[in-house]
């Protein structure tokens, strides 16, 4: 569906906005000629932290995967850079605030089979994430309302060069994704490997679990003092004191993951058993049937419409209302308090890689190439690709988005002047240099 501005002019027809990030923002687009409805993710092409031209070549390599979001163009339009993919439901943390900021144990594992899953596939074609949190993945919409999937690929790295050999082991990098799910060697500055993502696997379990971290609400000065806190506490608190209270499983899982090789394969399938065996000693099955489903079954009382997705964008929304009022009222009372603490808000979220993460270009470049060969997809075999800028905060694309009407062709107030867009086909995006 990539195309040329000389095959589908205005094609594309921007609405309202449905995420912001700090690389940009997320609308509502409009394909004009079937009407159907995508995401469209928009940053300033002049911005020394672009990141889409990458993010788009990572979902060519994953292209035709089940759970990574079909990349239907990008391009560069009046200034901005673009990106057009799926329209997703909403994000795992959504459905966290919607069911009361806890899940059930059968909950977790259902979305923990998902992710490991999801993450098997995404280092089988030669990528590591380095990102992994609930935010990033998101429900399906329809028929595909139980499949997760897994987006936001601006932080991620090939794990292996051009001759399917690991990538090698380096020190002294600064910390790439979310603090509080990070593993311990990324807070040590150590290159990541598979084993790091799946590390961050199992702190979104365990904070799904509990309802948090015993890192969180961290008040320091600084975001160095933080993530030193935060490493401290990961690593003087043992796994049983984290896990207390829970099937032991979660434990055995943890432990595992830290105790993997920088450049060892994960075994994803022993993992997988770990949760199905917590599924069978409880006499639960894979019904799909997770804590938002039940729960929207008794809110709306139509067992046959359940995830309606009127209804479940309205809880979504108020859950989001309430919680923006409390942020606010808290950040208020901390200013009021100690303007010193300020440092805290914020700190749990994404923290841009180096500007020099050194090989990740060749990695990549590696990745791309293995795929674009596969697949013919024209991916650039030697992109010039180092590591710069920020990751895109609170991506997710609300299930209201869904519930829209389809007839949202004019852009929505504060909507950049792009209009209708079609710009280069996805495979002309130029190489993206640090």
């Amino acid at each position: 569906m990539a195309s040329s501005s000389s095959t589908y002019p205005k094609r594309y027809r921007l609405g309202r906005r449905i995420g912001k990030g700090s690389f940009g923002s997320i609308y509502l687009a409009v394909d004009a000629e079937e009407g159907k409805q995508y995401a469209a993710k928009l940053e300033r092409a002049d911005s020394p932290a672009a990141q889409l031209p990458y993010e788009a070549r990572v979902y060519r390599v994953l292209e035709g995967m089940r759970g990574a979001p079909k990349l239907h163009w990008c391009g560069r339009e009046s200034g901005y850079n673009v990106l057009v993919v799926d329209l997703l439901g909403p994000s795992l943390e959504d459905m966290f605030n919607f069911c009361g900021r806890k899940f059930s144990v059968k909950t977790v594992c259902e979305v923990g089979l998902q992710m490991i899953d999801l993450l098997e596939e995404v280092h089988n074609r030669g990528v590591m994430h380095r990102d992994i949190k609930p935010d990033n993945f998101l429900l399906g919409l329809g028929s595909a309302a139980d499949q997760l999937h897994i987006i936001d690929f601006g932080l991620a790295k090939g794990w292996r060069d051009s001759r399917g050999k690991h990538i090698p082991f380096r020190d002294g990098k600064s910390l790439t994704g979310t603090a509080r799910y990070c593993s311990i060697p990324t807070h040590k500055g150590h290159e990541q490997g598979r084993r790091d993502d799946m590390e961050s696997v199992a702190y979104v379990m365990l904070y799904f679990l509990k309802g948090r971290l015993p890192w969180q609400g961290i008040k320091v000065t600084s975001k160095r003092r933080k993530y030193a806190e935060i490493l401290r506490r990961k690593e003087s608190i043992p796994p049983a004191e984290l896990c207390a209270g829970l099937p032991d499983e979660f434990r055995q899982v943890l432990v595992y993951t830290r105790e993997l090789g920088f450049d060892e394969k994960p075994d994803y399938d022993w993992m997988r058993k770990r949760l199905e065996g917590v599924m069978e000693q409880n006499k639960w099955e894979r019904d799909g049937l997770c804590d938002w489903v039940v729960k929207n079954m008794g809110d709306s009382g139509r067992i046959g419409e359940a995830m309606d997705a009127q209804l479940l964008a309205a809880h979504i929304r108020r859950a989001r209302r309430r919680r923006l009022a409390e942020a606010e009222a808290a950040k208020k009372a901390d200013d009021d308090k100690d303007s010193d603490t300020g440092a805290a808000a914020g700190d749990d979220g994404p923290a841009a890689a180096g500007a020099a993460d050194e090989g990740r270009g060749a990695s990549m470049a590696a990745m791309a190439g293995s795929a674009g060969r596969a697949s013919g997809a024209g991916v650039p075999s030697s992109p010039n690709e180092a590591m710069a800028g920020s990751r895109v905060a609170g991506s997710s694309v609300a299930v209201a988005a869904a519930s829209s009407r389809a007839g949202a062709a004019s852009p929505a107030a504060g909507a950049p002047d792009v209009g209708g867009f079609s710009g280069k086909a996805a495979g002309e995006v130029g190489d993206r240099t640090a």
